[in-house]
């Protein structure tokens, strides 16, 4: 429940027409799931504009509207009055999607309960949802579903706090400098885990370095008792473990001296057994050896709240991956690998890896798509790929999309026995894998969001 004055209050807006004595009982900034006695935030995007959803916000019972400093409200009066505009109370403020994070920021700040951030260049949805499963087991924790890791996605996720609430586990994303730290303002969050940092979004961010500066914004705004959990195997957090004075950090690892180290690593067909400290055995029932250190940050979470190495066992062990995420499927006399939801270079590599480890009867191909947001370094990262696929024992290429031409030539010039095929589409892509399959052949699928990959194994 908000006042309207809590709204005022929480966005620094101004009350500029309708009724004072006004509450509203939820936030939506989609008029399509929009409830009686909710607060309408009217968000202006890059294909969208919230602004035009007014009135549709109005008839379905909105009893504040949240507009910005360029939506004239007397140019809509007129048309706006007769559906019930009189009721209803508008708020003018100078970014509604700022606004959106200060109303969630307000509400966060109702609850003193314990926030864990997970941020990285890949597996931070993984992990987020390892720790969430993990802590479960005693606590009633709140998490974002999916990917809502953004400026909207994330601010929806904190409304939903209650007093049923323990504590929250929320994922953090970013694309550009200063989303990090806006969402950490946002969430203020006590636990910080970073899974690694790669050459993500460099078309924004120039250098791997830069990615480092952008997710460490999380380590350097946590709130008491300020934990960080980091990853001792990846070069740049290795380097910001050993230098870190102001909050307390736990590493974990497989390679390097850490607080919660793999040891005695065994991977068998869709599971990998390992053992924790050189004590505790442990097993995870998913594809790809990355995954152990999404399962060791999980862990550390898990033992930081006291919960012992019997019941993180059985918990983890149970644990089941998000779908398009390494999913290993069974489709006619051939398997597939779907792990469509995204891709980047520190990504793509794991999935290789996971393909390259798997032990299949029959051939083994890769349907690779465009690694998008590169910038000038794409051309290289793509061949980078080239590199480690004709080490990998794949038999058979197909690219998806223009960038990935640049993997397709390198594999041609370096590997004249293996396949390869290039096509403009995932659709395209799934006409050469229906001609090209066999029985007990085994299919990889990834790529970057905007190539919908999972249409080329859709209805094969």
């Amino acid at each position: 429940m908000f006042t309207l004055s809590e709204i005022l209050e929480a966005t620094g807006g101004k009350f500029v027409y309708g009724r004072e004595d006004i509450t509203v009982s939820g936030v939506s900034s989609d008029s399509r799931s929009l409830n009686t006695k909710d607060l309408f935030i009217a968000i202006r995007g890059k294909n969208f504009d919230g602004h035009n959803f007014i009135l549709d916000a109005i008839n379905k019972g909105a009893s504040i509207v949240v507009v910005d400093g360029s939506f004239r409200l007397d140019a809509s009066c007129g048309k706006l009055c007769h559906k019930g505009h009189e009721k209803v109370a508008y708020v003018r403020v100078a970014d509604t999607l700022k606004a959106l994070g200060d109303i969630a920021c307000f509400h966060r700040a109702r609850f003193d309960i314990p926030v864990i951030a997970v941020s990285g260049s890949c597996g931070k949805t993984t992990t987020k949802d390892m720790i969430a499963q993990i802590l479960s087991l005693q606590f009633n924790v709140l998490k974002n579903e999916g990917t809502f890791n953004n400026s909207i996605g994330l601010p929806h996720t904190l409304l939903k706090l209650n007093n049923d609430i323990d504590m929250a586990v929320v994922e953090l994303g970013t694309s550009n400098f200063g989303e990090i730290k806006r969402l950490t303002q946002i969430a203020r969050p006590n636990i910080g885990v970073i899974t690694n940092v790669g050459p993500a979004h460099l078309e924004f961010f120039g250098s791997a370095c830069a990615v480092l500066k952008e997710k460490y914004e999380l380590i350097n705004n946590l709130e008491a008792p300020s934990i960080a959990i980091l990853n001792a195997d990846d070069v740049l957090l290795k380097k910001k473990i050993k230098i870190e004075k102001d909050k307390s950090v736990f590493s974990f690892g497989l390679n390097n001296q850490c607080d919660f180290k793999a040891s005695n690593i065994k991977i068998g067909k869709g599971k990998i057994d390992f053992i924790l400290n050189e004590r505790q055995l442990f097993r995870i029932n998913v594809l790809g050896r990355h995954n152990i250190y999404n399962a060791l940050a999980a862990l550390a979470c898990g033992m930081i709240f006291g919960i012992g190495p019997d019941k993180l066992r059985n918990r983890l062990s149970n644990f089941i991956l998000s779908s398009m995420r390494i999913n290993l499927k069974k489709i006619k006399d051939y398997q597939v690998i779907d792990d469509t939801y995204n891709s980047n270079p520190l990504s793509l590599e794991c999935a290789i890896e996971v393909l390259a480890n798997f032990n299949a009867q029959g051939r083994k191909v890769l349907v690779m798509g465009d690694m998008l947001e590169l910038g000038e370094k794409s051309a290289f990262l793509h061949r980078k790929a080239g590199k480690k696929i004709i080490k990998s024992g794949i038999n058979t290429l197909i690219t998806v999309g223009r960038h990935s031409l640049e993997t397709a030539e390198f594999v041609r010039k370096s590997r004249a026995d293996l396949k390869v095929y290039s096509c403009g589409c995932a659709l395209e892509a799934k006409g050469i894998l229906s001609s090209l399959l066999r029985k007990d052949d085994l299919v990889l699928v990834k790529g970057s969001r905007a190539l919908e990959m999972e249409k080329a194994i859709q209805g094969l």
